[in-house]
């Protein structure tokens, strides 16, 4: 038999990665109802093993941003991509295609064949390959109808499903949105029916379901009323808006509870939320996991494939998505553990809240004495947890010798604060970004030192932080190795260049907490072969 090449799977490449046409064999093999999770690091070619599937099968790739759908899945491997309503212009309306006149019937639309919206959505399920968000397939009817048997539904970054599913089934509602809207007085509940705390309800989900369906009538009704006149009048958009979101948001917990009313963080009554360390009115309801959830979103009996970079303690993360039955690939890093050293260093603090001075002081000698050991010109991040963490980190460094190159962002949204980065690393060279939200989410291709000074551990600040801490300790720290080691790939996006070759070394990536220790058993098992002492 002749060999099989990418081509033959309409794939771009010239040539097989390691490992993976192997994984597209093995995936081709799935039968129905089964469950595959797949761990393989950036670079190994994730996104291929979708698009092979779809040459001979229908394929739904889900991903969390519009980038992955359009870049990765869109113009490298040919998927068809679709947004929301609200991303497509309305020819009709000087609006989006989001305040269409002609819900019930958008073909009665004179410029119907021209409506951009309708169009993508027509090309994505005519598709053998679509590509959509988390977002959009958990509301929409068609794609979960589409993804059984014996379609593959392939689930991209699948480490946020745990938080993606719980914040679809999770609604507050605060006194202002009930004085605002006419609801009902909050139902006076407090506590989980978890068993982890008391309530002063026998059935405090009951309360809560029966509530919630009170309002999703009324919030229908304020909708629709102010649709109508949202088309004459655009003065009412961001109301309407307003009303929308919480009908919605309402919809979906509602639904959520009545299916699965178990495992919920319930608060409602005079003293439910907390603004500014004071107890104030509000209703509360949030599941405490996403394993009575994500099965009923997510699993129609096809194959399902859940792909990440990060998934650590494989067990752990299935039973938090309620799966029962998985089989695993964990797909082999290209580049060997020499190849992408993580530094800890023996002498390194425990950091925490009752850290000290001393201590502190320790951790920016070792940070400083780590960046002094690669060229000036290196720029790069150094995770913290918080701005005020940042600043002071900040100026401990400053004072012992790096006053010209750190620089904390100001207190903007991402995008803000990566504008700002790239002018700061234009005026000094060797720039250290000291940052606390860059651990997930951004691309520092540029930058060649990643150093987390401390452990990310989730905020249990919040009763509902807590109630999740206690409710599974184990999916607590599973959450914190992720953000770890999500922040520590901040600089190595699967290029060669980001990997140390031939003994030259071509980066600076550390974690500088002795914390680390308490999470190993959740890290990949890459990572820790990667995880050196530093001399």
């Amino acid at each position: 038999m002749d060999r099989v090449e990418p081509y033959h799977f309409d794939l771009p490449h010239q040539q097989w990665r390691p490992h993976q046409f192997e994984v597209i064999q093995e995936l081709l093999e799935v039968k129905d109802g089964s469950v595959y999770i797949i761990q393989a690091l950036t670079g190994s070619g994730k996104t291929s093993f979708a698009a092979a599937l779809g040459k001979d099968n229908r394929v739904i790739a889900l991903a969390q941003t519009k980038l992955l759908q359009e870049e990765n899945y869109g113009h490298t491997y040919k998927f068809a991509y679709l947004f929301g309503k609200g991303n497509y212009p309305c020819k009709l309306l000087d609006d989006t295609a989001s305040r269409c006149q002609h819900k019930a019937g958008p073909r009665n639309c004179s410029l119907y064949n021209q409506c951009t919206y309708y169009n993508k959505k027509r090309a994505a399920m005519a598709s053998s390959k679509c590509a959509l968000n988390y977002a959009y397939f958990m509301t929409a009817k068609w794609p979960a109808l589409r993804a059984k048997s014996p379609n593959y539904l392939v689930l991209d970054e699948c480490h946020l499903l745990p938080d993606l599913v719980v914040e679809h089934a999770s609604v507050t509602v605060t006194e202002l949105d009930r004085k605002r809207w006419g609801l009902p007085d909050f139902p006076r509940i407090a506590g989980a029916n978890s068993g982890i705390s008391l309530f002063d309800r026998d059935k405090p989900e009951s309360e809560a379901a029966k509530w919630l369906g009170q309002v999703l009538v009324i919030m229908k009704r304020h909708t629709e009323r102010l649709e109508l006149k949202y088309k004459s009048d655009k003065t009412v958009q961001k109301m309407y808006e307003e009303a929308q979101n919480l009908m919605y948001r309402t919809e979906s917990t509602y639904k959520s509870l009545c299916e699965q009313p178990f495992d919920w963080f319930l608060r409602s009554g005079a003293t439910a939320r907390t603004v500014r360390n004071k107890r104030v009115p509000g209703f509360i309801c949030k599941p405490l996991t996403a394993r009575h959830h994500f099965p009923n979103i997510f699993l129609h009996g096809g194959k399902t494939i859940l792909m990440s970079a990060t998934i650590g303690n494989f067990s752990t993360f299935a039973e938090e998505l309620g799966i029962k039955a998985f089989k695993t690939i964990r797909v082999p890093s290209v580049w060997g553990p020499e190849k992408r050293p993580v530094y800890y260093h023996d002498d390194a603090p425990s950091i925490g809240r009752k850290t000290d001075d001393a201590a502190w002081d320790r951790q920016a000698r070792i940070i400083t004495t780590m960046i002094n050991s690669v060229p000036d010109s290196w720029s790069g991040v150094i995770h913290c947890t918080s701005k005020n963490q940042s600043n002071e980190l900040a100026g401990r460094l400053a004072r012992l010798g790096l006053g010209d190159r750190v620089w904390v962002p100001p207190l903007t949204g991402t995008n803000g604060q990566m504008a700002a980065w790239e002018v700061a690393k234009k005026q000094h060279k060797g720039r250290l970004a000291i940052s606390w939200a860059w651990w997930v989410g951004v691309d520092l291709l540029d930058e060649k030192i990643a150093i987390a000074a401390k452990v990310p551990y989730g905020y249990i600040g919040s009763d509902y932080g807590q109630m999740r801490m206690r409710y599974d300790g184990k999916f607590y720290l599973q959450c914190t190795a992720w953000r770890l080691m999500q922040g520590c790939g901040r600089t190595r996006r699967g290029r060669i260049q980001d990997y140390d070759t031939d003994g030259h070394k071509t980066g600076l990536v550390a974690v500088v907490d002795s914390n680390w220790r308490r999470v190993r058993n959740y890290m990949d098992d890459d990572f820790l072969q990667s995880m050196n002492q530093w001399n």
